[in-house]
């Protein structure tokens, strides 16, 4: 796990409104789904690799902080589940990753919330 290589993955902004329940699914794509939010790919050569998802918390003067981090997978989805999420002025950055810098596997990201986005 390289967080320093992070910011170089594709990213997703996530803005809540007021606190909401946010359920964030990373899966590996070629499995069979019947909703694609988000499709693309980070640097792997091989789609073997453990895939996972962090969330971020951003800021004016473009700093980052981890604000949660799924378990990396072989297989299946990583997930984070947030309760009750705070909106923030600057808001949050949803990044896919692996567990390997370097890596890149293609992948579907869904979201689910309790409240629109």
């Amino acid at each position: 796990r390289n967080q320093g290589s992070w910011l170089h993955n594709p990213s997703f902004p996530l803005h809540v409104a007021s606190p909401t329940d946010v359920l964030i699914c990373l899966e590996r794509a070629g499995r069979a789904t019947s909703v694609r939010i988000a499709t693309s790919a980070f640097k792997s050569a091989a789609d073997k690799g453990q895939i996972g998802v962090g969330l971020l918390l951003t800021s004016n003067d473009d700093e980052f902080k981890t604000l949660r981090e799924s378990e990396f997978v072989y297989e299946g989805e990583a997930t984070i589940f947030l309760e009750n999420l705070p909106p923030k002025k600057d808001g949050y950055l949803i990044v896919p990753c692996t567990f390997d810098a370097g890596d890149h596997s293609n992948y579907i990201l869904r979201l689910y919330s309790s409240k629109p986005l």
